[in-house]
């Protein structure tokens, strides 16, 4: 649902106050829109979703990294989500059908 929080503030806002209610040692899993792996496909999509009024925001890999900033990332890190452990189905899908990062992370005490 991040994709629809176009204001990098209020992202990591909602993120840091949702963390600060859990206890050390939670996760935190998340994943949000990117044009990493297909701009023009994405592009086309995120025009459809802003003609019909619905503003979204295409974050790169850095700025999903950022989303996770005080917390520590899970191996393999940030990364498009059918690369986040993958089984043999997600090794065969070619990355530019996936238009998502993802990753999980730790809050430590």
């Amino acid at each position: 649902m991040l994709q629809f929080v176009t204001d990098e503030d209020e992202a990591h806002a909602i993120i840091d106050g949702l963390m600060a209610q859990l206890v050390p040692g939670s996760f935190l899993a998340l994943s949000t829109v990117t044009a990493d792996s297909a701009p023009e496909e994405v592009a086309r999509g995120i025009a459809a979703y802003e003609a019909r009024g619905i503003p979204e925001r295409i974050r790169d890999r850095r700025d999903v990294e950022q989303l996770f900033q005080g917390l520590e990332l899970v191996e393999p890190g940030v990364c498009l989500v059918h690369r986040w452990h993958p089984d043999a189905e997600a090794e065969a899908t070619p990355d530019a059908h996936v238009h998502m990062h993802g990753g999980v992370a730790l809050k430590r005490g």
